[in-house]
């Protein structure tokens, strides 16, 4: 009835505009709240169906949509825990502190600091003890903001998973600021005498004060991995024209005889050898099949720290860069004899191990060597180990392939392993599995006498007319089955059996790796006409399919090339005090510095009474260094390195950086604060607290720096507030409000009309 249907069209009018009333209340309510997005109303029409031709308009009803990638306004509130993001993305925070928590993105950056757990600190000049808090940076929820920690050369990291971030004032007292790179000004003397022997004059300024005429001495300082400042002498002799030597002793237990061995070549190569002798004790590494120089490098610093000789004399470690490997004498002043050699092993042959997962009659099983195709049809009967053996037959039988490799049944069931027969040749080999095609065909429809089905493989039609005797339609099922088997135009493509289903039956392919088409239709002969039956292909054809076999080059191929190691003695051994290793200095002729442009220092510090033992490794900028003839004359030093102290306060960067300003009066950058990015931010799961969550409308999150991803700067002490406009909101209201009103006037005027009807019928 119209009337009836109007009263309805305005009941949802009414609770549209009610829903859209809400939406406008909860945004002005949250004008003024920190990060939060706005939701708007749009209307969709609903339509019924069609009744004579005329379709029937049922009114409407609301839509929501967030918009969580609109720009909130900028609040300044100087505040120094406060940060905002002008553009794209979410700060990304977890509900628990140990990474077990739900990651929660928000947009309100008004941070401050959780205290988590209670501490106990130990004053590192005293070695007392005292309880305090350790707190972290959160929002105003309460969950953790996370961040990426400074790495140790200053930098941060771009990949990894970011972490809660703590920043009370006891976080970062043992850490420092290790001194990693310093700067010299000063000129030495082109004038000064050539000393022949820079270790040997500075072993006798250590020993007995004799200090080389024309030697030049400097003292230094810079911060160790414990934060304390520690100092350092720096030694200049002259080693020819144009040419210093430098080197730097400090207050140490000695110094440990240091021996780099550098390998090179093609450790690949199955069997070759690779030796060390310490001392007259050989230890040696014979690569297998897929090493790496780094491989290497491993086993034969496995095999000198196994070796009780040779252990006793020294310690290896991997070196710095690829292939080399580290000799430390375990004892100072006892000078350790160092060689390596290498052995070269024969050439390899290609070893590939395949792999026959489940079998199924009908399939098929191709091996391709160098483009030709060995295969093997398996039957009902076989499984992976027959399917593997009779491929090794067939392939041992194929005189295009037995002349490149020969097959054998492998080591464990269901494989099997070819091998070149020509060492250093590489084979091509490769492994399909082709499926048969399976079609599923559904019949449906009232039993009766008449109907016709039609089932078409590749043209070549099978017709069933029921009877009307048949029970049920598994029984028309079982008699199309019948005629398709015992048709001689589709024998041979295809076998059909009944299905899971009362009317489904299955048409597999009798060749594996071939096509069929199949079709079909249902003429309605009977008094019903609901017959139908229809076919959908379940497995295509399917050649050259991976699952079910695979190979693995287990040995490749190779030639044996040729391979090197060298010794290098890079520290010397001494005794007294320690000194490092020499650096030489080359200047122009007209005293400039040439070469290089910064020294390596690479200090050990032992442990005192209150402190461990310490490192501390810098380059030092040397291009400011001269050599004229007017006497040696320092200029400048300076270092990058602080003292440990305590944490006060930190703040953020323009960059998002948490920047640290402690005690001493130094400030330091910790971390770097991510943003998470989304495909469809307006997609993600509104929570309590303004936060949100990942959903799979919204796609997964990457989490990376301003830097990498571009899609947003950061304003500090700014807070991101709503992004409600009060006047589009109010115009919003009055528009609702009419809307609102409207609706109920119609509701008004179809309520008397309806009644008015009524007292009409009465």
């Amino acid at each position: 009835m119209p009337i009836l249907n109007g009263l309805s069209i305005s009941t949802l009018g009414m609770r549209a505009q009610a829903t859209a009333l809400h939406v406008i209340g909860t945004n002005v309510s949250n004008v003024q709240t920190g990060g939060f997005k706005r939701t708007d109303v749009e209307f969709q029409t609903l339509i019924s169906e069609k009744l004579f031709q005329q379709s029937d308009i049922n009114g409407t009803r609301p839509k929501i949509l967030q918009r969580n990638s609109i720009q909130g306004h900028l609040q300044i509130t100087n505040r120094l825990l406060d940060l905002a993001i002008v553009g794209d993305g979410f700060f990304v925070t977890q509900s628990t502190l140990d990474g077990n928590g739900q990651l929660l993105y928000n947009r309100d950056g008004s941070f401050e600091t959780r205290v988590v757990n209670e501490i106990t600190v130990t004053d590192r000049q005293t070695g007392d003890t005292f309880q305090s808090s350790d707190s972290y940076l959160a929002d105003k929820n309460g969950n953790f903001l996370l961040g990426y920690p400074v790495s140790a050369d200053g930098t941060f990291p771009t990949t990894g998973e970011p972490v809660p971030m703590r920043v009370d004032r006891n976080a970062f007292i043992d850490l420092g600021a290790v001194t990693t790179s310093a700067e010299l000004q000063a000129n030495l003397d082109s004038n000064a005498a050539i000393v022949g022997d820079h270790l040997t004059a500075v072993s006798r300024l250590d020993v007995g004060g004799t200090r080389a005429e024309g030697m030049e001495l400097l003292a230094i300082s810079f911060i160790d991995s414990n934060g304390t400042r520690q100092t350092a002498r720096l030694n200049f002799t002259k080693a020819d024209t144009n040419e210093w030597d430098v080197s730097a002793t400090y207050n140490g237990n000695g110094t440990a005889q240091i021996d780099e061995i550098e390998l090179s070549g093609d450790p690949t190569d199955v069997g070759d050898v690779y030796s060390i002798t310490v001392n007259g004790t050989s230890v040696s590494y014979t690569a297998v099949s897929g090493d790496t120089l780094t491989d290497v490098v491993s086993g034969l610093v496995a095999a000198v720290n196994a070796d009780p000789s040779v252990s006793a004399a020294v310690t290896a470690t991997a070196g710095a860069d690829n292939g080399t490997l580290r000799l430390t004498a375990t004892a100072v002043n006892t000078p350790v004899t160092t060689t390596a050699s290498t052995t070269n092993g024969p050439d390899g042959a290609q070893l590939e191990t395949i792999t026959i997962g489940s079998v199924a009659a009908g399939e098929r099983y191709n091996v391709i060597i160098d483009r030709t195709t060995v295969s093997y049809t398996a039957t009902a009967v076989d499984t992976a180990a027959t399917v593997a053996a009779s491929l090794v037959s067939a392939i041992n039988a194929t005189g295009t392939v037995n002349t490149i490799v020969t097959a054998a049944a492998g080591a464990a069931p269901g494989t099997l392993t070819l091998t070149g027969d020509t060492a250093g040749d590489v084979v091509g080999i490769t492994s399909t599995r082709d499926t048969a095609q399976v079609d599923t065909v559904t019949i449906a429809g009232t039993v009766e006498a008449g109907d016709i089905y039609n089932v078409a493989v590749n043209g070549n039609n099978v017709s069933y007319v029921t009877t009307g005797l048949e029970a049920n339609l598994a029984e028309i099922r079982d008699a199309i089955v019948s005629a398709i088997n015992s048709d001689a135009t589709v024998m041979g493509l295809v076998t059909a059996a009944a299905g899971t289903a009362a009317g489904e039956i299955l048409l597999t392919s009798d060749n594996a790796g071939t096509a069929h088409i199949t079709t079909s239709r249902a003429v309605n002969g009977g008094a019903t006409a609901d017959n139908i039956i229809g076919q959908s292909t379940t497995i295509a054809n399917a050649t050259a399919q991976t699952t079910g076999i695979d190979n693995t080059t287990t040995t490749a191929a190779f030639t044996a090339s040729a391979n090197a190691a060298s010794v290098t003695t890079i520290v010397e051994a001494e005794a007294i005090n320690t000194t490092t290793g020499l650096t030489r200095l080359t200047f122009t002729g007209d005293g400039l510095i040439l070469s290089p442009d910064t020294v390596s220092f690479d200090f050990s510090i032992p442990a005192s009474a209150t402190l461990p033992a310490a490192t501390a490794t810098f380059d030092m900028d040397v291009s400011n260094l001269h050599q004229f003839a007017n006497g040696f004359l320092f200029q400048g030093y300076s270092e990058n390195g602080f003292e440990a102290s305590s944490l006060n306060e930190v703040t953020f960067d323009s960059r998002g950086r948490v920047v640290g300003f402690f005690d001493n009066g130094r400030s330091r950058e910790l971390y770097q604060v991510p943003l998470a990015k989304f495909a469809n931010p307006d997609a993600l799961e509104t929570k309590n607290g303004q936060v949100f969550l990942e959903t799979t409308e919204s796609g997964t999150a990457t989490i990376e720096t301003i830097d990498l991803s571009e899609i947003a700067t950061f304003a500090t002490s700014v807070r991101e507030v709503s992004n409600v406009d009060l006047v589009d909101e109010f115009t919003t209201l009055i528009k609702t409000q009419q809307a609102y009103n409207s609706s109920a006037n119609a509701f008004r005027t179809m309520d008397e009309m309806y009644q008015a009807a009524t007292q009409m019928k009465r």
